[in-house]
């Protein structure tokens, strides 16, 4: 039987090209001779199709509500030297210099907007149906007193105040923004929260987001439909890099989906990974670079994702891709994890490469369905180098471990792993191995190429079991 390829995204709804301000007002924000010198005050005033242009290298301290507008022009805070700034559709570099001696850096160039509420409120947070607001150059962070800090820019709600779609805000952008946390924290929750509908990260910096046991995550969701674009950015936190689940939505019956995942670079540094010479003193709670326990028609292309690794117990077992369907407890029977397309990308130096579930468990949830896994790099996915020591478990150095997904591709990959090619747990019925080159040594636990627990090394056994008609045709390094 044919697998069924997953279904693209739609995102032809979100705006991610710089809008034509023509005609629209500006409005200066500053400390001295400019129209406003506080920031909300501006934001209230500003009509729709406005440009607040906030004053290079100041300070706006507090956290900024965005109300719900009417119109559909477009309100863009952005800073009085974006020309010092990369141009649309390139990716801000915090250090990079900029040649003008006022402003020798990129982060310089920009006017800083700082959360200093000690309770962790964020530094911009939507009201209800708030629309058509785009940040454009600006450096968000969180001041060093401020220990716990739970998300630096809310778009959207989590809560059960957002319990409807047309509640929900939409046509956010985030575009060429600094957006850290500090080392001085024991929580820095996250960058940005989609919570939304029709809204991107565009070519921005987020980075710095860690805790010491809780989950963390540089741009995540949980009760916003999308569609999303994340586009060009450098991604860099301890938990998820990117995480969509993990709660129940409020909203009934909602699935995150269109969601398009392109060009960026998924980053944890040594200096957060204990034992490792960069190691800086702090252990963060670690996770994984891309996980969804939820969400439907998401590319995830043309990505580097690097340096994961295992943090057990209270982290995870240093898979650099998690693809598990989760009903939060039969909280979101709705839950679902389909046409998911991982193409293009670069996965190295990681104590695994996917985890694929296909169902929840024990919770009951809907299978995972139409899964492509095509043309990736998958380079020094190594488990005695960064998994979780359990050489005979599904851990180390697996290129995927798999439950029982449904029509699924894994074409034209090149993976340089330390253990099995599969560490299979459930039947897969339509599965199709073509074109791939694999290493195929037997790993320290014994393991190699297609495994399955329950059947010795060699044959056709695990396939048989596992894969049930399964198509192969694979390159291996080595002779199985």
């Amino acid at each position: 039987m044919a697998q069924t390829p997953p279904a693209p995204p739609n995102t032809a709804p979100v705006e991610t090209c710089f809008p034509d301000t023509g005609g629209y007002a500006v409005i200066t924000v500053g400390p001295v001779g400019r129209d406003f010198s506080d920031l909300q005050s501006a934001i209230n005033a500003a009509n729709p199709g406005s440009v607040l242009v906030l004053d290079a290298g100041a300070v706006f301290k507090g956290s900024f509500s965005l109300p719900d507008k009417p119109g559909d022009g477009w309100v863009i805070l952005t800073s009085s030297h974006l020309h010092l700034l990369p141009a649309p559709e390139m990716r801000v570099q915090p250090d990079a210099p900029t040649g003008n001696s006022t402003f020798p850096t990129q982060k310089d160039a920009m006017p800083k907007v700082v959360s200093n509420n000690p309770s962790g409120l964020p530094c911009f947070r939507t009201m209800p149906s708030a629309h058509h607001y785009r940040f454009v150059g600006l450096e968000i962070t969180v001041d060093t007193n401020v220990l716990n800090s739970y998300g630096l820019m809310f778009l959207g709600d989590a809560s059960a105040a957002q319990n409807s779609l047309n509640k929900a805000p939409h046509d956010l952008v985030v575009d060429r923004c600094y957006i850290h946390g500090h080392t001085k924290a024991t929580i820095m929750k996250a960058g940005v929260l989609l919570n939304c509908a029709n809204s991107a990260v565009l070519g921005s910096h987020i980075s710095d987001f860690h805790s010491v046991g809780y989950d963390t995550y540089a741009i995540g969701g949980t009760n916003g439909p999308g569609p999303f674009v994340i586009l060009n950015n450098y991604l860099e936190a301890a938990g998820e890099n990117i995480l969509f689940g993990g709660a129940a939505p409020a909203i009934p019956n909602l699935v995150p989906s269109d969601i398009e995942v392109r060009l960026n670079h998924f980053f944890k540094p040594f200096s957060w990974r204990v034992g490792h010479p960069d190691y800086a003193g702090k252990h963060w709670t670690i996770k994984n670079l891309f996980e969804l326990k939820t969400g439907v028609r998401v590319l995830l292309d043309g990505n580097v994702l690097e340096n994961v690794w295992a943090d057990l117990p209270v982290g995870q077992s240093g898979y650099a891709i998690v693809l598990t369907v989760r009903s939060e407890g039969g909280a979101a029977p709705q839950a679902d994890v389909s046409d998911i397309a991982v193409t293009n990308n670069i996965i190295r130096h990681a104590g695994a490469g996917i985890s694929l579930s296909g169902h929840d468990n024990p919770a009951a949830s809907l299978q995972s369905r139409r899964i492509k896994i095509a043309n990736n790099l998958f380079d020094d996915i190594d488990g005695p180098a960064y998994g979780d020591g359990n050489i005979f478990g599904p851990n180390d150095g697996t290129f995927i471990k798999i439950g029982d997904p449904d029509h699924v591709i894994i074409d034209h990959n090149t993976v340089f792993q330390s253990g099995p090619v599969t560490w299979a747990y459930g039947t897969t019925e339509n599965i199709a191995f073509t074109n791939n080159i694999f290493n195929c040594f037997v790993s320290d636990g014994g393991y190699q190429g297609i495994y399955g627990p329950g059947f010795a090394q060699g044959g056709n056994g695990p396939m048989g079991a596992y894969f049930p008609g399964i198509r192969c045709r694979s390159g291996l390094h080595k002779k199985c």
